[in-house]
C-alpha cells in the first residue's frame, strides 16, 4: 500500500467533478495555486504541467506557478512547430 493511501487526512475541495458533464470543474485562483501544489506534493504527489523547454512545450514535474509558462503558447503547422509568445 502506498503512503497516499495510508494517510487518513482527506483533500477537501469546494469543486466536484461530474463525468458526465463537460462543463462541471472547479476555477482556482492563481493566488491559491501554489499552496495546491505544496499540499500536492506534501501528500506525496507529483505534480506535472506544461513547461517551456528546448523551445517546446512539454509536460513535466512543476513546483509552483513560476514554473509554468505563463504568456506562451504554441504555433503548429503541418510540419512546423514553434512555441510563440501570446
Amino acid at each position: 500500500m502506498d503512503d497516499r493511501q495510508n494517510n487518513s487526512e482527506q483533500i477537501v475541495s469546494p469543486c466536484r467533478y461530474d463525468p458526465s458533464n463537460r462543463e462541471s470543474g472547479c476555477k482556482i485562483e492563481k493566488s491559491e495555486l501554489n499552496q495546491l501544489i505544496k499540499n500536492l506534493q506534501q501528500r506525496g504527489y507529483v505534480v506535472v504541467g506544461p513547461r517551456v523547454q528546448d523551445e517546446a512545450i512539454i509536460y513535466a514535474e512543476v513546483n509552483g506557478l513560476a514554473d509554468l509558462p505563463q504568456g506562451f503558447s504554441d504555433a503548429q503547422e503541418p510540419g512546423k512547430y514553434r512555441v510563440a509568445l501570446t
